[in-house]
């Protein structure tokens, strides 16, 4: 695939940008375009982890912080690894049991530089093997108002494209209906995972 992509980006007349400064300039900028919106509708929480995502029967999602603090939403975004996901307490259980399933069937690879594997925010650098058609489905299946997205829920494991297209996924799923106003949750790991998750374990949008 890296040897596909390179071929490409050569013989095509594509135009290639970056980001002077570096790409944490972007994060940045769209932490600034959040917090413009009126009526303090857009909130950004930091350091934030995630102990508990409750269903209710309601169908709206409870989520509860390691230090007991709950918000409520009408939709989530579950981004972050797999290894990390299975350390949520998911409830029901029983709703997620498949979920855990396929979750434990991702293994990362933890890096040469820096040891993602034992990063808190990560636990992993990117996932492998390719999944099987049942896993990737189980992995990628929202359950009600929940979606899960993030490269290892990708046939293109250890690429942002991966990411990305899993992200767009997500984006999509969300806003089917423009008509519906809602409160959206980012559950996320670290800067590098996602640049979406700008750098914390959520970002409510309202």
């Amino acid at each position: 695939l890296q040897l596909n992509r390179l071929k490409i980006a050569n013989e095509s007349d594509n135009k290639w940008y970056e980001i002077q400064g570096g790409s944490g300039l972007l994060a940045q900028a769209m932490v600034a375009d959040c917090q413009t919106i009126e009526s303090n509708r857009c909130s950004i929480q930091y350091s934030a982890s995630i102990s508990q995502v409750q269903l209710l029967s309601s169908n709206q999602i409870q989520l509860t912080t390691n230090n007991n603090v709950s918000q409520t939403f009408d939709t989530i975004v579950v981004k972050t690894t797999a290894t990390l996901a299975q350390m949520i307490d998911f409830e029901p259980r029983i709703h997620f049991a498949q979920k855990y399933s396929a979750m434990r069937q991702v293994y990362y690879i933890c890096g040469k530089i820096k040891h993602w594997c034992v990063d808190p925010y990560e636990r992993g650098a990117f996932a492998t093997p390719i999944p099987s058609p049942p896993e990737i489905i189980e992995l990628q299946s929202p359950i009600s108002n929940m979606h899960f997205i993030g490269e290892h829920t990708s046939l293109v494991r250890g690429m942002i494209e991966g990411a990305l297209s899993s992200a767009i996924r997500g984006a999509i799923a969300i806003t089917e209906n423009a008509n519906t106003t809602f409160d959206a949750i980012i559950v996320g790991g670290g800067f590098n995972a996602n640049q979406s998750t700008v750098e914390g374990d959520f970002r409510s949008i309202k």
